[in-house]
């Protein structure tokens, strides 16, 4: 399969770790496996892979399935350098096969911060690229909170975060809005009407099952592209997750960590003081404009992995 650059990105679909816009920053072409959204930001096409040996220089794969896929050209030694992008479960579930392989082959490991429990290998940690539309930030009159549960409604902590919401409201006078089977942009507008945005109920919430995540070690929370995307839209940003560890490479983000514990009490300081988080907010917002922009994503994705740069 040709791409006609040196450099190619692998994923299962264009929003897939935002791949689609990984591809744009590096201005070169992304190849699918899944094929059911092939269109991506700026009207640009996604190439259909159908799992042949990609023919570039420097191979970029996004997700622990899409390396299986490549695993017999890598195996192979069909690429000068090859990095894979670790941001979904698969990741947790298949540690033992991806470690492995790896060591074995020398491929240079990026992956979400929340998943380096999982590494058995040094890597460097990363967000995704994130590149928004045009969306006016006009918060509303009234006190909003908002939070986008995923599909299934379990895996983000939606019912205990319910439960919490109900609580506060005896309390405090303030609007409750869930983002559900909305378009993208509708739901970058609605958080952008938002104070407060809660990305995730998962460190200590025993609700959530484990095997989802590989059983065994369990899995404490994410700040994830939601959370990443509120910050962006000027939202006061609480995640129920262990904090990361970033540095040296790029400073932890400075939205709320927070436990099951005590995550309660964390929305209620802030609700309780009302707009008087506005200095935290823009805080986050300024991080997030820096550390998920094309700019930095590929400076980060490319700084450790030797030949990337000259390639570029």
């Amino acid at each position: 399969m040709t791409t006609g650059s040196k450099i190619a990105v692998a994923a299962r679909t264009p929003r897939y770790f935002a791949a689609g816009h990984l591809a744009m920053a590096f201005g070169v072409n992304l190849c699918c496996y899944e094929n059911r959204d092939t269109d991506f930001t700026d009207g640009k096409k996604a190439i259909k892979w159908n799992g042949e040996k990609i023919n570039c220089d420097h191979l970029i794969v996004v997700g622990c399935a899409v390396l299986r896929i490549a695993a017999k050209y890598i195996e192979r030694g069909a690429y000068k350098t090859v990095a894979v992008v670790f941001s979904d479960t698969k990741c947790c579930t298949d540690r033992k096969w991806w470690n492995q392989f790896v060591k074995k082959n020398k491929v240079a490991v990026y992956m979400m911060p929340d998943l380096a429990q999982y590494s058995e290998v040094p890597y460097v940690p990363c967000y995704q690229t994130l590149i928004m539309p045009d969306i006016e930030i006009k918060k509303a009159d009234r006190l909003t909170i908002c939070h986008s549960p995923n599909k299934k409604g379990i895996w983000k902590g939606t019912p205990a975060i319910r439960r919490i919401m109900k609580e506060l409201h005896k309390d405090y006078d303030f609007d409750y809005v869930e983002i559900r089977g909305k378009p993208w942009r509708e739901s970058l507008e609605i958080k952008s009407r938002a104070h407060i945005f809660i990305d995730q109920l998962t460190y200590g919430n025993l609700e959530i099952p484990q095997e989802r995540f590989g059983g065994k070690i369990k899995y404490h929370g994410a700040l994830g592209k939601s959370g990443l995307e509120g910050m962006l839209l000027g939202c006061y940003t609480v995640t129920g997750a262990m904090e990361v560890k970033t540095e040296p490479w790029f400073p932890t983000p400075p939205c709320v960590w927070c436990d099951y514990s005590n995550f309660k009490s964390s929305l209620e300081y802030v609700v309780a003081n009302g707009m008087d988080y506005r200095t935290g907010t823009a805080a986050m917002q300024e991080w997030a404009r820096k550390y998920t922009s094309p700019e930095f994503v590929t400076a980060n994705l490319t700084r450790h992995i030797n030949g990337f740069s000259k390639a570029l």
